[in-house]
């Protein structure tokens, strides 16, 4: 008997040393575990794709509205012992943390994940990133850079890594498209299409850019007395391009732009009232109006339903965030109460470290 109990003894001690030294998750979301193996491969893969580290920065900077530089500091992917800085490793995590309270949402709607859906959500990431890369080029005045779109962001990362980034992508959306009344399949988006038809239809403006709202008002007032358009447009107009062309900006859809509620329902030859627009005013006059075929504006219909369902989505996400049970590592940091960020854990005082001088560079 007494061997019996050792054994056992044995056992415990041996469960009881492996459960301390077996690591445990970076964080939980409502009982749903993010493993510290699957933050550290995805650190690994952003490591290894320059193109993927130059994305995150263009978008970082578009956020911020100045030049950043993500930085992971530490050793090169290829070795055993690299080392990623906190404040990026704690962002990364909160994406994560976000990603699984999305995934949970998705899951407790009822939604079922198809290959369609995948394939969908992989199309909008190609597209935004590639918006990104488009618009930071734009206001940088230079080329497109990060390999110069999304699939190429994307090829430049393992495999598995692109999945999970799609697979989040796709939650999101699925999400998005269910506040705006619809989904990701075929029929559904053709649905959001003919419930919304008139949004879709090819419209050419002319347009007047002037300072303030007091100009295009006066202005509006002159045309609507029988002045000229075209003439006020060439002589009032600070949009030189358009200017010189009697105010003719061109054709196109306006769903998903800012014109679109303004000059909705605006007959043709009709002046619209002084509308702000990037720091200034215009006033538009629609020269025509084309219907188009679901086919010919696929891509701007699934735009304009995501962001339809965008901020309805976001205030589901958020609460399930501010009402759920969170946590990470305490290694990591903590989060801030209501959110999914982390926050990185407080250094020492220095009164506090027994050996301070041996943290001096050459001391």
């Amino acid at each position: 008997m007494k061997r019996v109990l050792l054994l056992l003894l044995g056992v415990a001690v041996a469960v009881g040393l492996a459960a301390y030294f077996v690591p445990g998750p970076a964080a939980t979301v409502d009982g749903t575990s993010v493993s510290r193996t699957a933050l550290a491969q995805d650190l690994s893969a952003i490591a290894g794709s320059s193109n993927y580290q130059c994305y995150l920065s263009e978008r970082e900077s578009l956020n911020a509205g100045r030049a950043v530089s993500v930085r992971l500091q530490g050793a090169p992917a290829t070795s055993a012992t690299s080392v990623f800085a906190t404040t990026f490793v704690d962002g990364w995590l909160g994406q994560m943390v976000q990603a699984q309270v999305t995934a949970n949402l998705v899951t407790a709607a009822g939604i079922h994940v198809t290959p369609g859906d995948l394939t969908v959500g992989r199309s909008v990431l190609d597209r935004r990133i590639s918006a990104v890369l488009a618009t930071y080029a734009q206001d940088a005045g230079s080329t497109t850079g990060c390999g110069g779109s999304g699939a190429a962001v994307l090829a430049s990362v393992p495999a598995g890594f692109a999945a999970e980034q799609v697979a989040a992508q796709t939650d999101q959306s699925l999400l998005d498209a269910r506040a705006a009344g619809a989904g990701l399949a075929g029929p559904q988006i053709a649905g959001y299409f003919d419930a919304h038809r008139g949004d879709f239809d090819k419209v050419c403006l002319s347009v007047i850019v002037v300072p303030t709202k007091a100009k295009a008002a006066s202005l509006a007032q002159a045309i609507n007395g029988g002045a000229s358009f075209a003439q006020e447009a060439r002589t009032s107009s600070i949009d030189s391009t358009t200017a010189a062309n009697g105010g003719v900006a061109g054709c196109g859809v306006l769903a998903g732009t800012s014109l679109l509620d303004p000059l909705r329902g605006l007959a043709l030859g009709q002046v619209s009232a002084p509308i702000a627009y990037n720091g200034s005013y215009l006033l538009a006059e629609v020269t025509s109006r084309t219907p188009t075929s679901f086919t010919a504006v696929q891509s701007t219909v699934m735009t304009v339903l995501l962001l339809a369902g965008q901020a309805k989505a976001d205030a589901q996400i958020a609460a399930a965030i501010h009402g759920g049970h969170l946590a990470v590592d305490p290694r990591y940091g903590s989060l801030k109460a209501g959110t999914a960020l982390v926050t990185p854990p407080a250094s020492p005082p220095r009164t506090s470290i027994l050996t301070a001088r041996a943290n001096t560079p050459g001391a």
